[in-house]
Order: structure tokens, then sequence, then C-alpha cells
């Protein structure tokens, strides 16, 4: 487990001290979590929300299934399929409540198998590429998912 401290010397994980200015962008992984910081001192909230605000939003089991998509997905896309494949009739309503919690949330969307640059299969979703940065095309994608609106 990392312990994360503050100090004046810069911040200490794992025992090991070093200034935020020593993080490359190598060292962001393939994805990050975002937010609108340039709407910091906007008066709507929506605005400044990031992805730790959307998800304490909804339930554990949202949050669950979140994972699960975020796990799986194109990590160029944003996009994840979800199998509903040997699941009882109580555990698919009780997805489809999740996945919906999720969409009013927009967190997610779901991925149109009519879509003419993403070929997708149905039962498809693309997280909020506002919330998740994709890893390469995200201008691209976040045209994608105004058109998914």
């Amino acid at each position: 487990m990392a312990i994360l401290k503050d100090n004046t010397n810069g911040t200490t994980i794992e025992g090991r001290n070093f200034r935020i200015s020593e993080l490359s962008e190598g060292d962001l992984g393939e994805f990050q979590a975002i937010g609108r910081i340039n709407h910091m001192g906007t008066k709507h909230e929506q605005e400044k929300s990031d992805i730790f605000d959307a998800l304490n939003k909804v339930s554990k089991s949202a949050y669950s299934v979140f994972n699960d998509i975020k796990n799986n997905r194109t990590w160029y896309t944003n996009i994840a399929f979800v199998s509903m494949e040997d699941m009882t009739e109580s555990q698919k309503v009780m997805l489809r409540s999740r996945l919906k919690e999720l969409r009013d949330a927009d967190i997610i969307r779901k991925a149109r198998t009519t879509n003419e640059r993403y070929k997708v299969k149905r039962g498809s979703y693309m997280i909020n590429p506002y919330l998740l940065k994709c890893y390469r095309h995200q201008e691209e994608v976040e045209a994608v998912w105004v058109l998914l609106k």
C-alpha cells in the first residue's frame, strides 16, 4: 500500500521523496483521470466536477460496474462491450439498473452500432472522455461522445 505524505521537500510515496516536477508524461500510465480544471472559478458545479466527483454520486455496485467497464475498455476509444451472456434474468435486471445509473450520471453512454468510425457490438458503452482521458485520439473520441447524446 502506498503511503502519501506532504512535506516541505516534496512528496513521499513508499519512502521515496520526489517533487511533482520530477514526474514525466510516461509516469502517468495509459490513461488518467481528468477534470475541467480550467473552469475552477465558475459557479456551475457540473463544470468543476471530475471523475471522482461523478463516481461519488453513484452507488457502490454502480461503481463496481464502472470499474469493470474501465478495465475492459479499448484504451484508444474508451469503449467496452458489456456481456450479459451466462447471466440469470435477475442478474441482467441488476446490471441494467447499474448501467442506467451510470448513464444518468453521464459517466457512460451507450455506443451505437451504427457509428461509422468505430464498429461496436450491441451492448457496448463509452466512458465519458472528459472524465477519463483516452491514450490517443482524444479529440476524435470527444466528438463521438457528443454525437452519442
